[in-house]
């Protein structure tokens, strides 16, 4: 496990307060993240959707948790890293507060982007030419200019439904040892596959043969 604080890049970020109603009363925020977040005007990601940003405070600050204003700009860093989710603010930006439906940047297209999601609760992980998109629907979509490649111990693919594997070239399914085919109620290897095909190739040739053998047989005489 390395995608935690100390064991991973330190992702850090810009973004604007846009609630500060803490049902624990923590001192904790809602703040969209410049980049991470689509604008408010989108309603892609609306305000209550916005996950919670801790504040944090040095140890000589009293007992009580202070709370930026609504329109502020802070700035901080996720603890979670690339996957975004819990933001903490270490301070914020001397600015003229404004709200994030009337700023909000430029669009990005960093590691975690939700600027182009099309349903508020889908994620979205766009970098250059290559998204992996997890959709509500719970479909999975990975999609690259280039070559997508998968480097795993055991790889298991499942599909409750039907499976399509599509390639507009040549398709590769490489194994060390044994590629194995399965369905419900049959398995085979790639091995017998190919010899069971070869089987009915010879078949099909033998029958082949006695039929052209046949037909140069002279046809013998009808009975009397």
């Amino acid at each position: 496990m390395k995608n935690f604080i100390g064991q991973d890049g330190f992702v850090w970020w810009i973004g604007i307060v846009e609630d500060i109603d803490d049902p624990l009363t923590l001192g904790r925020c809602r703040v969209r993240c410049f980049g991470y977040h689509p604008a408010k005007s989108t309603d892609l990601v609306p305000t209550e959707d916005l996950p919670f940003a801790l504040s944090i405070h040095p140890l000589n600050t009293p007992n009580l948790y202070g709370t930026p204003r609504v329109g502020e700009w802070v700035f901080g860093f996720f603890l979670d890293a690339l996957s975004a989710q819990e933001p903490a603010i270490l301070g914020y930006l001397p600015a003229i507060p404004e709200e994030a439906s009337t700023y909000f940047g430029t669009p990005s297209s960093l590691t975690r982007n939700f600027a182009n999601v099309v349903d508020k609760n889908d994620i979205l992980w766009e970098v250059s030419n290559a998204t992996i998109r997890i959709a509500n629907t719970s479909n999975v979509t990975i999609e690259s200019s280039n070559n997508i490649t998968i480097n795993s111990g055991d790889f298991l693919i499942e599909s409750s439904n039907n499976g399509v594997i599509t390639s507009t070239k040549n398709l590769t399914l490489n194994g060390s040892n044994t590629l194995i085919f399965s369905d419900s109620t049959n398995t085979i290897t790639l091995d017998a596959l190919l010899l069971r095909i070869k089987v009915l190739e010879d078949k099909d040739v033998l029958q082949d043969a006695e039929i052209a053998v046949a037909k140069t047989l002279p046809i013998p005489p009808s009975p009397p």
